[in-house]
């Protein structure tokens, strides 16, 4: 009985210590397997397009040129490219637009082709001139558009007026051309002009420290073939130089009424002035703007557009 009793005991014994063992392994088994599941994946998806995306963001935002739709890799390597091209060089990259309520249209190699006016309202008729010491101009033609483009801006109604910087900074060259701002300038406002049609106005502004208007009294032009004629030999005659103040030729601008104004400088000058003029006098005159050569004016130039729903545009 006593031995019987003592193996009785020892089985109990052994078959106690078989069960902390499986419990013990089926523990570290479970350990194991948890391990398995909660360690992180190098080659996680979320984690390599997370990584993508941030590195792709950092090279758009630095050029505006970044496809938020190609792939991470891809993505990224074209950001840090457009960004070692184009920061040093392109001072419309620096540009903080955030703000804008426009729409900033920014002429630049790396921004954009600028859109081109219709050929026919713009550059007169194409044919050689009958008399080389006048220039050509389009015979008006009623039929034609009635809503020219001057450098990528619309115009709005049939009147037009321009405001243009003659100051001694617009000596400045172009970026794409040998030829100074004011005569880039001058030649653009040429074009505008001579495809003007019967049934449009228009008068011009130069300005410096003070107001240069095209003819007095101030009173907006009817465009026929002389009227064209005579204000593209005075454009052609002006030269620039002296200060940069707009408000002068603002003042006498507004009271004309017209359909579009184009305000152009190529620096800056007192804003606050011309906002609080504007928001008082301005009865439904479009004021559209441009910032050429220079991109240091352009955001107070948005703010001048904001006030009637214009537009504002930079041409380097």
């Amino acid at each position: 009985m006593m031995n019987l009793k003592m193996d009785g005991e020892q089985m109990d014994a052994n078959g106690e210590n078989r069960w902390r063992y499986a419990t013990s392994a089926l523990a570290i088994i479970f350990v194991i397997l948890l391990c398995i599941l909660l360690w992180p994946s190098k080659t996680s998806p979320a984690s390599s397009g997370n990584s993508g995306g941030d590195l792709t963001s950092a090279g758009s935002g630095q050029t505006g040129t970044g496809d938020g739709t190609e792939d991470s890799a891809g993505g990224s390597r074209k950001g840090k490219a457009s960004a070692k091209d184009g920061s040093s060089e392109d001072p419309a990259a620096q540009i903080d637009l955030s703000g804008a309520t426009n729409q900033v249209a920014l002429y630049s190699p790396g921004l954009g082709t600028p859109p081109r006016a219709p050929k026919k309202s713009q550059t007169g008729s194409g044919k050689p001139s009958k008399n080389p010491g006048k220039p050509n101009v389009d015979k008006g033609n009623p039929d034609g558009p009635t809503t020219p483009t001057f450098m990528g801006l619309e115009g709005k109604g049939n009147s037009f007026v321009f405001i243009i910087d003659m100051s001694g900074s617009m000596s400045g060259p172009m970026r794409e051309s040998n030829v100074t701002r004011f005569e880039f300038a001058k030649k653009e406002l040429i074009k505008f002009v001579s495809g003007l049609k019967y049934n449009q106005k228009f008068f011009i502004f130069f300005y410096s420290g003070s107001s240069h208007p095209m003819e007095k009294p101030i009173a907006l032009v009817k465009a026929t073939p002389q009227s064209k004629v005579k204000a593209i030999e005075w454009i052609t005659k002006t030269s620039n130089g002296g200060g940069t103040n707009p408000l002068p030729s603002l003042r006498e601008a507004i009271i004309l009424k017209s359909g579009t104004i184009w305000l152009l400088t190529d620096g800056q000058f007192s804003i606050p002035p011309v906002i609080k003029f504007l928001q008082k006098q301005n009865q439904g005159t479009i004021v559209n703007t441009i910032a050429l050569g220079n991109p240091a004016g352009l955001n107070g130039l948005q703010r001048i557009a904001n006030l009637s729903g214009g537009k504002t545009i930079f041409h380097p």
